[in-house]
């Protein structure tokens, strides 16, 4: 390894989320902490391949967070090609096209759930922190 690839992180969660057919439903892509790279913020990539049902429970961060969601189709970026819907504060945003959502530390948010996938949706997590944390009951 030479020593710039020590800020490289090829690291995944070693787990998918599998649906009752047994199809993949969530592929875990990228995982960037402080564990993996000391020092490192949180950073997480993954695939939505499948409509899921309600994921994550409302929570708080101690720190700015801003979650994506992109569409896959190279000759059209911007569209989502499915649909997500996010809750933050207790208000619906529904999404159609890709974009990304800025929560500031102490704002509640979540569930989300990705009601449509007509192509895979690209979905990334990341805050400046070295390790993610949550806090429920909120």
């Amino acid at each position: 390894m030479g020593a710039a690839e020590k800020h490289l992180s090829t690291h995944s969660l070693d787990f998918d989320n599998i649906d009752e057919e047994g199809d993949v439903i969530r592929r875990n892509v990228i995982l960037l902490n402080s564990e993996v790279i000391p020092g490192a913020p949180y950073f997480t990539l993954t695939w939505f391949l499948k409509a899921t049902g309600m994921m994550q429970k409302p929570h708080v961060h101690d720190f700015d967070e801003h979650v994506g969601f992109v569409g896959s189709d190279p000759s059209d970026p911007t569209n989502l090609n499915g649909v997500v819907r996010f809750m933050v504060d207790d208000e619906w945003i529904t999404m159609t096209e890709s974009g990304v959502i800025f929560i500031p530390a102490g704002v509640k948010h979540c569930p989300y759930v990705i009601e449509r996938v007509d192509k895979p949706i690209i979905h990334w997590s990341a805050g400046a922190t070295g390790n993610y944390a949550q806090k429920l009951d909120v």
